[in-house]
């Protein structure tokens, strides 16, 4: 699908989403990354059956100001930056 974008930023969006799929997904565990034209805009989706996000967490997540990051499944660390930069 062609596309009118940034492109390190896009390639870094989606590096980002492909990332945290794989670093909170279990050993074995399955990620569905789709993208759909939808009128003139494209939709890229990435679900995975990995931790998740707890319902109480949810509103840190996208908040600069507020650092925050938990181990993958395999204890990998990260910033707490990719949300935010998307």
């Amino acid at each position: 699908m062609p596309v009118f974008a940034d492109q390190n930023m896009l390639e870094t969006a989606i590096r980002n989403l492909f990332s945290n799929a794989i670093k909170y997904s279990f050993p074995r565990g399955e990620i569905n990354i789709k993208a759909n034209l939808d009128n003139e805009s494209i939709l890229i989706s990435v679900k995975d059956s990995g931790l998740g996000v707890k319902s109480e967490d949810l509103h840190r997540i996208f908040k600069i100001d507020h650092n925050f990051t938990t181990p993958g499944t395999n204890n990998e660390k990260g910033t707490g930056l990719g949300l935010i930069l998307l």
